[in-house]
């Protein structure tokens, strides 16, 4: 019994730890997902947790019941059975959730696996990117290193080349003295040789002389010789000790010199490889702590940006939301100032087209007071013809009645003079008659004044040599023609008048050819003012007509200059609207598609990543992975997490840089356009005011121009009149009283009654 109550209670145990795994997983199942990857995942898990739960139950109760005994147990078998099958069937339904489960499993291992192989070849890189780093680094402290070997190098040759120089200049010397010593050793043995050869000649002689005297002469020779040579010998001997002695001298010193050279040298050599080696490990220390610093610093700019990721967020929407609105004011702000320059166009429109009306208006006046003024002339040079022709009727009356008397009788002198007189009284009477229609035509002048032909050339030289578009346009054929005709017809009756007053008035036997020919050159004066007259009044015509199609040209052409700027502008401004428009569509999409990219990718990786924890904490569950494994697996997706903000910052900071810079450039664009289109309407301006400040000098010098002329012909007709009262003058002292009271009624100059014309 202690054996079954034994295995009773060790089987107890068991169905309790699997009723607590089975309400476990029931209750992790129950709980719905947040991210659902397939269809009716959460009633699935729902009907498995229900099945782990009933499983549950049944275990609880096997253990809980306590009418249960282990002998009933053995004894009740159909309902083992019935237990046994439903346990079948939920191991069969646990199976096929496990192979779904495994097959989840695979698919997040393999997405796993895809994450860390990419986060491997992040990994890979940044590695390489930090070893380039590193050796670029170490290339860097290399070449540090070599310059400090090259300076310390140079410093040595610098401290040891004159050491250097003067053991070379010693060893120089000692190589010359060993050289002079050869030298003379060489010299001592040549001599030596040279003195036993001689000593061999000379013994050779002694033998050949026998005799006594000679031989003490020679022995006595041959010992001087060969004391000399001893002598020489032996100071020879002593020079050669006391050049050893010096040689030992000077190499006993230079080794001592070597010595301590070679004992800097190695000092030195000790010392500056102590110095490099103390600089590369400072350098070094600097180096990681550098480094430190640097992860330090990441690692608070990590938390910091983590912290103020979603802050930029917040003032991205803001800042985006600001732009377009700037970018609405910008364009309502541009509508504003088309509509402004349109309505200045308008103006100067309106202005140009009143300013046309105005000169079309005063040409018109202009041509009605020279109409009226032609008219006047013609019925007052009428009336004078008429008169004219009265008086020369008369005067051929009676000059044909002093012709018969002068026949019949021959003529006295009271005779004569009364006939000058009459003649003199009638041309007094065709000069007044003449000084009244001038002074009726100057006063009808006043307002149209004939220019003189030097303003006229000047007036057509500065309208060639002005610039002009349009051509001008010529006079009408049937005007010129007409006023062709009508001088014609007016000199012809001018001429046929002073012909028939020449014929009559001057008779071939009368004696007064002084006052005929005076008399004729007043009928030439007469004509040739009269000429001046009418070709004053074309010329005023022409130039007036001519003014007014100068006037016409130019206001035409500023209105086409205003045309052709406007559809310029008109053009320029579409151009920049259409590229405004572009640009912002386009930046508004890229910015639309890469916020939606980037958060879409940041949800996936956050979604992605919770799948994966959870698939984690179920393999842990299930297959009990130890604690350094999920540790490593936290850090990695710590790594990740950080790496991915990382990302998402500089993204962020990337945008904030874009869209700065856009700003930038719109503003420009606008505040250039905005320049631009003050520019246009200053120079509209400017050249509206020229073409007024021109319109007012012609409108000057058509009214001053003939002004100048007309004082310039009343000069002319004042000479005439004083002219004719010096002749006058003349007359009348020559002539009697009587007749220079006659004279004296008619005056020289009358006065006008016609109204004078207003300007």
């Amino acid at each position: 019994m202690s054996e079954n109550f034994y295995e009773y209670h060790l089987t107890s145990e068991r169905i309790s730890k699997e009723c607590e795994r089975f309400e476990n997983i029931a209750h992790e199942l129950s709980v719905p997902v947040q991210f659902i990857r397939y269809q009716d995942e959460n009633d699935s898990n729902q009907a498995i947790s229900s099945v782990f739960s009933q499983a549950a139950l049944f275990l609880r109760r096997s253990i809980t019941d306590p009418s249960v005994v282990p002998e009933d147990l053995e004894i009740s078998n159909p309902e083992i059975e019935k237990l046994s099958k439903k346990i079948d069937q939920i191991n069969s339904d646990i199976e096929q959730k496990v192979t779904s489960f495994h097959s989840t499993l695979s698919t997040a291992r393999q997405i796993m696996s895809d994450r860390l192989s990419s986060l491997h070849k992040e990994y890979q890189e940044k590695v390489r990117q930090l070893t380039t780093e590193h050796e670029n680094e170490k290339a860097m402290v290399e070449q540090e290193l070599k310059d400090l070997q090259e300076s310390f190098d140079a410093k040595l040759d610098q401290e040891i080349s004159p050491h250097i120089n003067e053991r070379h200049e010693i060893q120089n010397k000692l190589t010359a003295l060993r050289e002079d010593y050869e030298v003379v050793n060489s010299k001592l043995i040549a001599s030596v040789s040279d003195s036993k050869e001689k000593l061999a000649e000379l013994e050779k002689q002694r033998d050949e002389y026998q005799n006594s005297a000679t031989a003490d002469e020679l022995s006595k020779k041959f010992n001087d010789l060969q004391i000399e040579y001893e002598n020489k010998i032996k100071a020879k001997k002593e020079e050669q000790k006391k050049l050893n002695q010096e040689l030992k001298q000077i190499k006993n010193t230079y080794k001592t010199k070597i010595e301590t050279l070679t004992n800097t040298l190695s000092q030195l050599e000790s010392t500056s490889n102590s110095r490099i080696k103390k600089a590369v490990d400072s350098q070094i220390s600097i180096h990681n702590q550098k480094k430190q610093k640097i992860e330090n610093e990441n690692k608070k700019r990590e938390i910091e940006l983590r912290r103020q990721i979603e802050k930029e967020e917040q003032i991205n929407s803001t800042s985006i939301h600001k732009i377009k609105a700037d970018i609405e004011e910008q364009k309502k702000l541009i509508a504003d100032a088309e509509e402004r320059y349109q309505n200045a166009l308008h103006e100067l429109e309106s202005k140009a087209n009143q300013q046309i009306s105005q000169r079309e208006l005063e040409r018109q006046n202009l041509e009605k007071v020279q109409a009226k003024t032609l008219k006047q002339l013609a019925s007052r040079h009428q009336d004078a013809l008429a008169v004219i022709r009265k008086d020369s009727e008369m005067a051929r009356f009676s000059l044909e009645q002093k012709y018969s008397k002068s026949i019949s009788q021959i003529p006295s002198k009271s005779d004569i003079h009364q006939n000058i007189n009459n003649s003199s009284s009638n041309v007094n009477i065709s000069n007044q008659n003449n000084a009244n229609l001038n002074s009726v035509s100057t006063n009808n002048l006043n307002r149209v004044h004939p220019p003189s032909d030097d303003q006229t050339k000047k007036m057509l030289e500065s309208t060639k040599s002005a610039p002009r578009r349009i051509p001008r346009q010529p006079m009408p054929q049937q005007k010129q023609q007409t006023n062709l005709n009508q001088q014609a017809r007016h000199h012809a009756q001018q001429r046929q008048i002073q012909q028939q007053v020449k014929n009559k008035l001057i008779s071939p036997k009368t004696n007064s050819n002084e006052y005929d020919s005076e008399i004729s050159d007043r009928l030439d004066k007469f004509d040739y003012a009269t000429k001046m007259e009418f070709i004053s009044m074309n010329k005023a015509s022409d130039a007036i007509e001519l003014q007014t199609l100068l006037n016409q040209e130019l206001l035409q052409s500023g209105i086409d200059r205003v045309k052709r700027q406007f559809m310029a502008i008109d053009k320029e401004k579409e151009m920049v609207n259409e590229r405004l428009k572009h640009k912002i569509e386009l930046k508004s999409n890229k910015l639309d598609k890469d916020n939606e990219a980037k958060l879409n990718a940041r949800i996936s990786v956050q979604y992605n990543i919770i799948a994966e924890l959870k698939n984690d904490i179920q393999k842990i569950k299930n297959d009990k992975m130890s604690k350094v494994e999920l540790s490593t697996i936290q850090k990695e997706h710590k790594m990740q997490l950080e790496k991915m903000k990382e990302r998402l910052v500089n993204a962020e900071k990337m945008n904030k840089k874009k869209v700065d810079q856009y700003r930038q450039k719109f503003e420009k664009m606008i505040n250039s356009e905005i320049d631009s289109r003050q520019k246009l309407l200053n120079e509209m301006t400017n050249r509206t005011n020229d073409i007024l400040n021109e319109l007012k000098e012609t409108k000057d010098a058509i009214q001053d121009g003939p002004i100048k002329n007309h004082q310039e012909w009343m000069k002319m007709r004042k000479e005439m009149a004083d002219s004719t009262n010096k002749i006058l003058n003349g007359l009348q002292e020559t002539s009697s009283p009587r007749t220079t009271a006659a004279v004296q009624r008619f005056p020289v100059e009358a006065k006008s009654t016609l109204p004078l014309l207003k300007h």
